[in-house]
């Protein structure tokens, strides 16, 4: 089964605001995603995919007050270096460590420590910082390789990368495909035909009413 995750913002909500947490908090939808970084003033952990202050930043942990009671699962987008930790520890202060799956800039050390908890970016596979529309088959073969090797189970990656031989080797090595950021009702329904693992939306709440009236 497919994972139908909620980008950040989907279906006309606001990005990274509790408004959008709200809105999918009461729906079937299994998992929704925000980007996470920390306050150094502060000292928090804020919604925020720029380096740029926001003029009323969203608290992770708000976030985690709205999850409480709820299957919802989080995918925190770690959007700089040394956040895996600081979200643990506050996951667990809320009992939620269990629904939290982390992607972004994770450190490969803590594939082998939390394997179930980690969709692994394939970029953090690369030698070289190369922007997405540059990889080529084997650049992403290479990282993938590189990425299982130390210990990931499933690979984050721009849905446009969905080749054949990428298929192949998670195929041969029992690899979960995690793939963004899929906006085209009929590419989700395709890749959800092909039992990827999971695939992240801006159209989440809109796709699973199609989906609802088709099987009705």
């Amino acid at each position: 089964m497919t994972m139908i995750t909620a980008h950040s913002g989907s279906d006309g909500t606001p990005e990274n605001s509790l408004e959008f947490v709200r809105f999918f908090s009461n729906k079937p939808i299994e998992a929704i995603e925000v980007d996470v970084r920390y306050d150094s003033e502060t000292r928090q952990l804020i919604l925020r995919h720029d380096e740029i202050r926001g003029q009323a930043d969203t608290l992770l942990s708000d976030v985690f007050v709205f999850m409480q009671g709820t299957d919802l699962l989080l995918n925190c987008d770690l959007k700089e270096p040394g956040l895996e930790m600081r979200i643990k520890k506050l996951a667990e202060e809320y009992h939620l460590w269990a629904q939290i799956l982390l992607s972004g800039t994770v450190d490969v050390y803590y594939l082998s420590k939390w394997p179930d908890h980690i969709l692994m970016n394939i970029e953090n596979g690369l030698e070289q910082v190369l922007s997405w529309n540059q990889w080529t088959e084997q650049t992403v073969l290479d990282a993938a390789n590189y990425l299982v090797a130390r210990g990931a189970t499933r690979l984050n990656l721009p849905y446009q990368c969905y080749t054949e031989p990428l298929i192949a080797f998670a195929q041969k090595h029992h690899i979960g495909l995690s793939l963004w950021t899929v906006n085209e009702l009929q590419a989700l329904s395709y890749l959800e035909e092909q039992n990827v693992y999971n695939v992240t939306t801006r159209n989440a709440w809109k796709y699973f009413q199609v989906r609802q009236e088709v099987v009705q």
